[in-house]
């Protein structure tokens, strides 16, 4: 199974971990006001966006295209430093805050996995490892090493 960002299972993450972000923001907004919850939310935000830029990096990664996504991850990597330095640097959020929206990234990979899709039962015909062509076609090898099917 190849994993692209139109697998269901990663989109129901994205959902999951967007879900997970809202909730801890409208927590946050609840327990200590709206410096926090706007904190939270931009966690959450940045958690994402994490995810989907590593979602896309690995699949391409992985489908050799190695120079051009390469860069997209030292980028990412760099760009992730320098904005969570200029985010404390110049006390734009509340760094508690933000380090709870950053907990909706594990949250959202969590609940995706636990009411993530299920898997596809095997069909009656099929056999239990999901091949029926053993329960239809028997495969015998003679002494000359060569395989015969039959019908």
């Amino acid at each position: 199974m190849t994993t692209t960002t139109t697998d269901p299972m990663l989109r129901r993450t994205y959902w999951f971990v967007a879900i997970a972000g809202l909730v801890l923001a409208l927590l946050a907004q609840q327990l200590q006001g709206l410096e926090f919850a706007a904190s939270a939310a931009l966690g959450a935000l940045i958690a994402g966006g994490n995810l989907y830029l590593l979602s896309r990096t690995v699949v391409n990664l992985m489908a050799g295209q190695r120079a051009s996504w390469g860069a997209v991850a030292v980028l990412k990597f760099a760009g992730l430093l320098l904005l969570t330095y200029f985010v404390f640097q110049f006390e734009f959020v509340a760094p508690l805050g933000l380090a709870l929206g950053f907990g909706a990234l594990p949250l959202g990979i969590v609940a995706a996995a636990a009411f993530g899709v299920p898997p596809e039962a095997p069909t009656s015909k099929d056999s239990a490892l999901g091949d029926s062509t053993l329960a239809t076609s028997p495969t015998t090898i003679d002494s000359s090493s060569q395989v015969n099917h039959r019908a």
